[in-house]
């Protein structure tokens, strides 16, 4: 169970920094109707041709990411994503055929600027984040497979700093952000076993 909370964890992690870092601020929810699909891998399966066909529809790639979750409602699978592009809910629908029940939405402040749809993607985020251990642990099948998925080619690039102090190193990240300012801080305290920090700059 450690192990399985730790990988959630984890997992969350990796799927905000996609998530934020490629502004996928559009939620979407593909369900199955009738009484449901209540196959995984058959899931896989329609996920895969769903976006392949979407790609050829919107004329390209764009990053996304989903997630599986199986309904306490005993409905079966379904599946929740979070989008970087624009597609209108036709498009969504004729991509679609399982399904009559799809949600395409996005939460958060109103606007076209870069604070508003970093905003808009941390809710995304948030909100992909609470489906990835659920219905993850339960099946031993589970083994092998992936918490999530995610369009190649926008994963994120990490970009390292090293500084003998704590002091030092965040003066190095700050000024590698330039004019945008210092906007949230977190850090642990001086006798936690793993010393870590979290910040985040205001973007325009």
């Amino acid at each position: 169970m450690r192990s399985g909370e730790e990988g959630a964890r984890r997992a969350r992690r990796q799927v905000r920094h996609y998530v934020v870092s490629n502004r996928c601020d559009r939620m979407l929810t593909l369900t199955y109707r009738g009484s449901g699909n209540h196959d995984r891998d058959l899931l896989v399966d329609h996920l895969h041709d769903f976006w392949r066909t979407l790609r050829g529809e919107v004329g390209g790639s764009f990053p996304y990411l989903w997630v599986p979750e199986l309904h306490p409602g005993g409905h079966g699978w379904h599946a929740h994503a979070a989008l970087g592009a624009f597609v209108p809910i036709r498009t969504v629908r004729a991509c679609w055929p399982h399904g009559d029940r799809i949600d395409l939405a996005r939460k958060g402040r109103v606007g076209l600027s870069d604070a508003a749809v970093v905003e808009r993607a941390r809710i995304a985020a948030r909100y992909i984040g609470k489906y990835l251990g659920k219905g993850f642990e339960e099946s031993a099948r589970a083994l092998g497979r992936h918490r999530y998925e995610c369009a190649q080619g926008f994963q994120p690039e990490v970009e390292r700093f090293e500084a003998a102090t704590r002091d030092e190193l965040v003066g190095r990240l700050d000024a590698r952000m330039g004019a945008h300012p210092l906007l949230r801080s977190w850090f642990s305290l001086p006798g936690d076993e793993r010393q870590s920090f979290w910040l985040s700059w205001a973007v325009a």
